[in-house]
């Protein structure tokens, strides 16, 4: 299997002799490193998702396609990114061979809107992590650097082994923040389905365990995701000798709570103290009240997206259709998903219930948390 290194919301592809291939929504200050999703037609997912809509205001990832990259390897090598033409940015970066705070800074792994992210060493163990720092530009702007430490502050909350940790922070000696993360050898979601097809079901409802104890876990702390969506889910494979979650399946990893948010203190309805009357997260993969703002965001929101997930894992496709994003949004708001076992008739009757119920229109008429709905999951892989 491929291999990229991940670190929490920024995700790198590297192609040996090409350049590196970045994916953004249109946010002012996003720094966001987005998985392209397959493209099987007539699912909401073809051509037509391209066509991008624009956002009434504020923060939207688009789910669109990168053709020509589905075999690109992935994988950072040596002592520079792969494929970084000759004289590229981590050539001239001004903080690459610097030690600063007991880490020495290796090279540039990535850049997005409002962070950079560089492969860095603990100068006293040798350990390999990643630090993201805010971008220049945006230093002594508040409001992003609010943000930025509101994504360290709840990202600290969470312990728990499916959810990506934060492992330090601090100031550079210009005074911009920055935080560690480890980096992780794997492959996203939206990748894997990319390019090996649907997950067999055990192997995808293991997949599905993970992602909902990691939610758990996220909603105990009272954090919501705000933007689950393939790219967001990491699968770390089991290193040789160790014991896989179960099924053969790789270790989970959520990432990126860029977009995160805690009920009631960020406004509980998808406005952030930063980005006023903001539609926020990946327009293909929010629930009903996410996208027309109709209602808190909510644990229950994050249900939403995480059978939206499981529906993908199983089909590559997605249960809300359209033509474009635009009508798959009015399918999420209006229409009935389209039931998974039209797509695979492997799957028990009894998995289409959870998932018609994890997709209803209405929050309160939804799983009452994640490990409500883990627990519906366990007995359809009993």
């Amino acid at each position: 299997m491929d291999t990229r290194q991940v670190i929490s919301d920024e995700v790198l592809h590297v192609a040996p002799g090409s350049p590196l291939r970045r994916s953004f929504g249109p946010a002012r200050d996003r720094s966001a490193f987005a998985e392209a999703l397959p493209e099987p037609g007539g699912d909401g997912l073809g051509p037509a998702a391209e066509r991008r809509l624009p956002p009434r205001s504020g923060i939207v990832r688009h789910a669109g396609r990168d053709r020509g990259a589905a075999s690109a390897p992935s994988a950072v090598r040596g002592g520079a990114a792969a494929g970084l033409p000759p004289g590229g940015t981590a050539a001239v970066d001004p903080l690459v061979g610097r030690t600063e705070h007991g880490l020495h800074i290796e090279r540039l792994i990535a850049e997005g809107g409002m962070g950079a992210v560089y492969a860095a060493r603990r100068v006293a163990t040798g350990e390999r992590v990643a630090l993201k720092v805010l971008r220049r530009v945006h230093a002594g702007d508040s409001g992003i650097e609010s943000r930025f430490a509101r994504e360290v502050q709840l990202a600290r909350r969470i312990d728990h082994p499916n959810v990506c940790p934060v492992l330090g922070e601090g100031r550079l000696e210009d005074g911009r923040p920055f935080f560690l993360m480890p980096l992780f050898d794997g492959i996203t979601l939206s990748e894997e389905v990319r390019r090996n097809g649907p997950l067999p079901l055990d192997r995808a409802l293991a997949v599905a365990d993970q992602i909902l104890a990691g939610l758990a876990a996220m909603h105990a702390a009272k954090v919501v995701h705000r933007d689950l969506q393939p790219g967001n889910i990491l699968l770390v494979p089991a290193a040789p000798g160790a014991g896989a979650p179960g099924d053969g399946a790789p270790t989970v990893k959520l990432i990126d709570l860029g977009f995160a948010h805690e009920p009631g203190v960020d406004k509980g309805d998808g406005v952030t103290p930063d980005s006023p009357g903001s539609l926020v997260g990946t327009l293909l993969f929010m629930s009903p009240e996410q996208a027309m703002r109709s209602r808190a965001i909510t644990e229950r929101s994050d249900l939403f997206a995480a059978a939206l997930l499981i529906y993908y894992a199983l089909s590559g496709k997605l249960p809300f259709r359209g033509r474009g994003d635009l009508d798959v949004l009015v399918a999420i708001v209006r229409s009935a998903p389209v039931p998974l076992r039209r797509e695979r008739r492997d799957v028990p009757r009894v998995l289409d219930e959870v998932l018609a119920r994890a997709l209803s229109k209405h929050p309160d008429h939804r799983f009452a948390g994640a490990s409500a709905m883990r627990d519906a999951l366990a007995a359809v892989r009993a």
